[in-house]
């Protein structure tokens, strides 16, 4: 509900945030286009927010 609140008509938007508190029974795969130090930042969030569930 909040996603659609946030988007608009037709459309829904989630952050990260709002990803982090749904968390809980969730398993988290992240696909990077590249390895780079974006994506190593990515991933330690991931691992962050997912534990071993990422």
């Amino acid at each position: 509900m909040l996603g659609k609140k946030r988007a608009g008509k037709a459309k829904c938007w989630h952050d990260w945030t709002d990803l982090v508190a749904c968390s809980e029974g969730l398993i988290a795969v992240f696909m990077p286009d590249r390895a780079d130090e974006t994506c190593a930042l990515n991933l330690r969030h991931l691992r962050q927010a997912f534990g071993d569930r990422a």
